[in-house]
């Protein structure tokens, strides 16, 4: 899943948003892009690379919609989500790869992987999708995981192999 930002405009947009689908493509089922008032410009890129365009109000902060999106992803009957930003050039196929693999590792305890930078991407399942949903219209990701962070395993930046629980 993909999160549309309002940070980057035109052609620069596109590049970006081209890298993050195929950073994705390889260990997702599906990539889902949120978009706004941009979504005619968008759509040829995301459906190029066999994406799903979600549209989102115009006025819709990130947090709301995180929600449209996570309630999508629910929707559509998947049980986890790897949550990017448009904005976050730091998501390459390796990151996601590191993520998914992590978190299929990593048994019934853990809700979330995410890199150990903030703001990066953040691999969730159902758990914390329905706590995000069902928390406080306007926490962040960020705010939710740290809320449960017992449940939230931590991957280093760099490609060594060692993981740590946030919560210890």
């Amino acid at each position: 899943m993909a999160v549309s930002s309002r940070a980057i405009a035109g052609d620069a947009r596109q590049e970006a948003l081209n890298r993050l689908i195929d950073a994705l493509n390889a260990d997702t089922d599906m990539v889902l892009v949120a978009a706004g008032a941009d979504a005619d410009a968008l759509a040829p890129v995301v459906w190029a690379r066999a994406g799903f365009l979600v549209q989102i109000e115009e006025t819709a902060s990130d947090s709301e919609a995180l929600r449209v999106m996570l309630q999508d992803v629910l929707n559509r009957g998947r049980d986890a989500a790897l949550v990017a930003w448009l904005e976050d050039q730091a998501v390459t196929a390796e990151l996601a790869h590191k993520l998914v693999i992590a978190y299929c590792r990593a048994g019934d305890e853990v809700w979330a992987v995410r890199p150990e930078r903030n703001g990066q991407a953040v691999l969730i399942g159902r758990r914390m999708i329905e706590k995000f949903l069902r928390g406080d219209k306007s926490s962040t990701v960020d705010q939710i995981l740290a809320a449960n962070s017992t449940h939230v395993l931590t991957i280093p930046a760099a490609s060594s192999g060692t993981a740590t629980s946030q919560g210890s």
